[in-house]
């Protein structure tokens, strides 16, 4: 990841998910592009969920207030995971829900298409 940040020079770093590599790639290069976070959950959260260690809690807190604290944007799901990142000091956060606009994809006979390409239930 860090060899391809400094060969490619893109313009923004998007990380999807809040991992250590591409947290510690980005970190590595100079921070040089905007850090772009793309989270579906918040992994400090999941951790005290599952009950994890003091330790991996810790670590993990510490990776979230690096890559969030860090980073040009967070990109959440929902409201509620950005009033969660709210609260704990991080304002700069976007919902970006998952789905698609009904309006525009739909379905459609596709019948024919399938008899065209040998698809047909024969």
């Amino acid at each position: 990841m860090r060899h391809a940040l400094l060969e490619h020079r893109p313009q923004v770093a998007y990380a999807m998910d809040l991992a250590a590599a591409p947290v510690a790639a980005w970190l590595s290069t100079g921070s040089a592009q905007p850090l772009i976070v793309d989270t579906g959950d918040t992994p400090k959260a999941f951790l005290d969920l599952i009950g994890a260690s003091a330790t991996a809690r810790l670590a993990v807190a510490g990776l979230e207030k690096v890559g969030y604290g860090r980073s040009a944007r967070i990109i959440v799901r929902g409201p509620h995971h950005r009033t969660q990142l709210n609260d704990a000091g991080y304002h700069h956060v976007s919902v970006i829900p998952d789905g698609v606009d009904l309006s525009f994809f739909r379905p459609i006979d596709v019948d024919d298409l399938r008899t065209q390409l040998g698809l047909d239930d024969a």
